[in-house]
């Protein structure tokens, strides 16, 4: 297969290296320096995006829609478009449109997969073995493009692939992955990070690991999905406001039984 990848970031650089033992894979980023390297380890060629059976756009979120709006109608007739951005509803039927006006066939991915760290230099071949897969399609669809997507997906090795629709995508999203780094950068803010060294377990560890972020991303994929964000975030601040409000009251069994509600929870749940 001939893919192409537009963004050589983390993501798409990552991509392009698992794929390259594969594939004939081409691909542009803005970076002279990202794309000489990129060619120097051999992860890209000079295929021509209107030569590729799929494209992928690994940009920042604010520029997802205008990357794939401009390059469709470079692409050959029955091509696959694909994106990996965090979140979908927020641009998906324009594509969806956009794609089928030029014999395209578009579906949204999200290889569940990265690190506190981006750009081409953390990129990583293994980056997304074993990690969950996320094929985010619509109505329009088509099995073939589907296909292509399942392959990709095996060739880089992905565990488990679920197939969702743009906005169930987007709410689970906000707990899972945004709600997340939400916390993280507000679990920082505290006043003893200052004292920390010396007292640093895992549980610490695993709390601050993604506040170190690319702000500019962040903020953009939040305001892109603020209100399912909201939602979580004021639920969090309800379970938050418990546990003050019990320890307020020095409540021994409110506490134990939030925190075994907790536990309870966390132990049914489907969580490999």
């Amino acid at each position: 297969m001939k893919i192409f990848i537009i963004g050589l970031g983390l993501i798409g650089g990552s991509l392009a290296k698992a794929l390259c033992r594969l594939h004939t894979v081409g691909g542009f980023d803005f970076s002279e320096d990202v794309m000489k390297k990129a060619e120097s380890e051999a992860a890209i060629t000079d295929l021509p995006i209107e030569e590729a059976d799929l494209v992928i756009v690994a940009v920042p979120p604010k520029h997802t829609k205008e990357a794939c709006i401009q390059n469709i109608p470079k692409m050959k007739r029955n091509a696959v478009i694909t994106e990996v951005c965090g979140v979908k509803e927020f641009f998906s039927e324009d594509l969806t449109v956009a794609a089928k006006l030029y014999g395209v066939d578009y579906v949204g991915i999200h290889p569940m997969a990265g690190k506190e760290k981006f750009g081409y230099d953390y990129a990583e071949s293994t980056l997304f073995e074993g990690r969950d897969f996320i094929i985010v399609k619509t109505a329009e669809t088509t099995e073939r493009a589907l296909q292509i997507i399942y392959s990709t997906a095996g060739d880089i090795n992905a565990g488990k692939i679920t197939e969702i629709s743009p906005m169930q995508h987007d709410a689970i999203i906000a707990y899972t992955s945004q709600l997340a780094h939400v916390v993280s950068s507000s679990y920082v803010k505290s006043r003893m990070l200052a004292f920390v060294d010396g007292f640093c377990g895992g549980s610490f560890q695993d709390m601050t690991r993604v506040a170190e972020l690319d702000e500019d991303m962040w903020t953009d994929l939040f305001l892109m999905n603020r209100d399912n964000i909201m939602a979580e975030t004021k639920q969090l601040t309800d379970s938050l406001n418990l546990f003050y409000d019990a320890l307020n009251k020095g409540d021994r069994e409110k506490l134990k039984d939030l925190l075994k509600n907790g536990r309870e929870r966390k132990e049914h749940c489907r969580i490999r």
